[in-house]
């Protein structure tokens, strides 16, 4: 008789219970076929344990990116994870005929990724996105956040203290570029708000980040008519502090891994944009990276 361990991610091992001598069974008295009944109970149950203790199944991944490559007629978001030293080999997420742009990635509390990216259908670029829970290998289909009839470009994501996607973005919905966000409601988006007041000027590329005191706060470029360049703003929004139980503290910059922790792969296609996630970090998992070489 043999039985998989689920616990191994990359290869089945087998335990052949006719081989195994069972010290337990010649002190209790146990007959063969209790004690093999036995042993795989308490193996199902190590198993499960441990999957539900680490849903990354025992790999260590310190590092992720995600970047568009395309041609003509295929657009395709691509994917590579750093473990051990070494990046994956370049993954399709998803491909398209339409154009892509703009991708950015998350990793909530409990491991599970949310990807949203930008679009063309027709006249508009649509936000995108897309999950991978934590038990499973398979990304979701991609669904639309939104339905607003403008250019949605440049996402970026923050995951709250109560576990919860914040997606900012650009959108010239109402005229001039604005930032608006919409925020994870269960399995549902909230109904997209702009961040700051109307204004004659376009407002663009947010980046969206943790503060140490576990508010959701967002900067932005803004234009200055005065001085005739682009300023950076921000807007906090604060968190209950009652309802911030995922965390025992405050959090620091100090905890936090950046760019200058890694080593950035050589097989990323030249001038091009690219996501690099930290999914560890809490205050700013990730940095928009434009490659020129």
């Amino acid at each position: 008789m043999t039985l998989p361990i689920c616990c191994d991610d990359t290869q089945h091992k087998e335990i052949d219970y006719d081989n195994i001598d069972h010290p337990l069974g010649c002190y209790t008295g146990i007959g063969s076929l209790t004690m093999r009944k036995l042993l795989m109970f308490f193996v199902l149950l190590f198993c499960h344990e441990l999957v539900a203790q680490d849903p990354n199944h025992g790999i260590d991944i310190r590092a992720e990116l995600i970047w568009v490559e395309s041609s003509a007629d295929d657009h395709r978001l691509m994917f590579s994870q750093l473990s051990a030293g070494e990046w994956s080999d370049p993954l399709t997420l998803y491909a398209s005929e339409n154009y892509i742009s703009s991708p950015t990635i998350s990793t909530d509390l409990t491991h599970n990724k949310l990807i949203v990216w930008s679009e063309q259908y027709d006249n508009s670029s649509i936000l995108m996105s897309s999950r991978r829970v934590s038990s499973d290998t398979l990304w979701l289909p991609a669904e639309k956040i939104n339905d607003f009839k403008a250019e949605n470009l440049g996402s970026s994501i923050v995951i709250d203290s109560l576990n919860r996607h914040w997606v900012f973005w650009s959108s010239n919905f109402e005229g001039l570029d604005d930032i608006y966000y919409s925020r994870q409601e269960g399995a549902k988006w909230s109904p997209p708000k702009r961040v700051h007041a109307t204004n004659k000027v376009p407002d663009i590329q947010p980046i969206a980040s943790l503060n140490q005191d576990l508010n959701v706060v967002v900067d932005w470029n803004t234009y200055d008519l005065q001085t005739g360049q682009y300023l950076t703003v921000q807007q906090v929004f604060k968190i209950d502090n009652s309802s911030k139980n995922r965390y025992k503290s405050s959090l620091s910059n100090i905890q936090e891994e950046s760019i200058s922790d890694v080593k950035i792969p050589v097989f990323l296609p030249r001038d091009s944009s690219v996501v690099l996630h930290f999914p560890n970090n809490q205050i700013k998992q990730s940095i928009r990276l434009y490659l020129n070489r």
